[in-house]
């Protein structure tokens, strides 16, 4: 698969780390991630270590996946840069850890 386009490189204070998107021909997306935030993970040769799901309301879907499946807070909801300053938060869940990302504009499509 092809790169279709990349944004700069920008440093994200909220997650003290470098990061740039990387958007591939079939419309997937890909977050490069570099600092300290990352270093113990690569260290340990895992390069992929979590998904990221765009919810409407990233507090309900934290409050449902505690409740539904365990999932515990590990870094609470805090702009993205990368995303246009929309909220980012992560969870620990049986799955492995995951992000969610708040995207008010799916809110009322189904």
């Amino acid at each position: 698969m092809n790169v279709k386009e990349y944004t700069d490189i920008l440093f994200d204070e909220h997650q003290n780390a470098y990061v740039c998107l990387v958007i591939l021909e079939n419309g997937s997306k890909i977050e490069l991630i570099s600092g300290e935030v990352v270093e113990s993970i690569i260290k340990k040769g895992i390069f992929y270590y979590h998904t990221c799901y765009l919810v409407a309301d990233i507090i309900i879907a934290i409050e449902f996946l505690k409740k539904e499946c365990n999932a515990i807070l590990v870094s609470p909801p805090k702009p993205g840069k990368l995303y246009d300053n929309k909220l980012a938060a992560f969870l620990y869940t049986p799955i492995g850890l995951i992000e969610l990302l708040e995207d008010k504009k799916i809110k009322n499509s189904e």
